[in-house]
C-alpha cells in the first residue's frame, strides 16, 4: 500500500519528481528537502530498517530509538527542517574479502540510517 503525503501524492512520486528535476537541470540546487519529509514517512522508514545492523558511532540502536519513537522522530524532523541536523561521523571497520584483504565499511549512526533512507 503506497504511503501518501498530505497533498495526496505518494512519497515515491515526490522522490521521482525530485530526481526528474535534478536530472533535467544539473545546476539546480536543493537547499532543503525537509518539507518533503514527515513523521509518518520517518516512522515508515524506521519500521523498515533492520534492527540487527551494527551499532554506529552514536551507540543508538533501533530498539533504544524506538522507546521514545514519536518524540525522537519529531525532534529529528525539526532538526532536518531547521537545517540543524548534522550527521555524525561513521565508524569505519575492515570487512574481509575472499582473498584475505579487507575493505573499509562505514557504519552510520542510527539517525543517519533513517535520514539516508529519505
Amino acid at each position: 500500500m503506497p504511503r501518501h503525503s498530505t497533498d495526496g501524492s505518494t512519497w515515491s512520486m515526490k522522490l521521482l519528481r525530485i530526481g526528474e528535476l535534478s536530472a533535467r537541470d544539473k545546476n539546480l540546487e536543493f537547499n532543503s528537502l525537509g518539507h518533503f519529509t514527515s513523521t509518518d514517512w520517518l516512522r515508515e522508514l524506521y519500521r523498515r530498517l533492520d534492527g540487527a545492523n551494527a551499532i554506529g558511532i552514536g551507540g543508538l540502536t533501533k530498539e533504544s530509538f524506538g522507546t521514545k519513537l514519536e518524540g525522537n522522530l519529531t525532534d529529528l524532523l525539526k532538526r532536518i527542517r531547521r537545517g540543524q541536523y548534522a550527521p555524525k561521523a561513521a565508524r569505519i571497520v575492515g570487512k574481509p574479502n575472499e582473498d584475505g584483504s579487507t575493505r573499509p565499511l562505514d557504519i552510520s549512526c542510527f539517525e543517519e540510517s533513517l535520514n539516508r533512507s529519505c
